[in-house]
């Protein structure tokens, strides 16, 4: 096969300084994907393990049913005494 209409002669090249160059450019993109790919792969496995929590046992997360309930069907009826008669 033919692969100089594709120039892949024009990839390669003969100068030392500049194959040195191009390594050390790679070799930095390496280490960088690397690092990254392995702190993604880190968090996600952190966040899978980590326990999601649940409410505190103080008396300040108690919630009232009392007084959330009784404001919430008074203020219903309310509503539906002020409607006038639609006879």
């Amino acid at each position: 096969m033919d692969f100089s209409k594709v120039s892949f002669d024009a990839q390669w090249t003969d100068s030392k300084a500049e194959m040195e160059n191009e390594r050390k450019k790679a070799i930095i993109y390496a280490v960088l994907f690397a690092f990254t790919g392995s702190m993604l792969l880190i968090s996600i496995i952190r966040t899978i393990t980590t326990n999601p929590g649940n409410i505190p046992d103080h008396k300040e997360w108690d919630m009232s049913t009392e007084a959330s309930g009784g404001e919430e069907s008074t203020g219903m009826i309310d509503v539906e005494k002020e409607k006038p008669a639609q006879d």
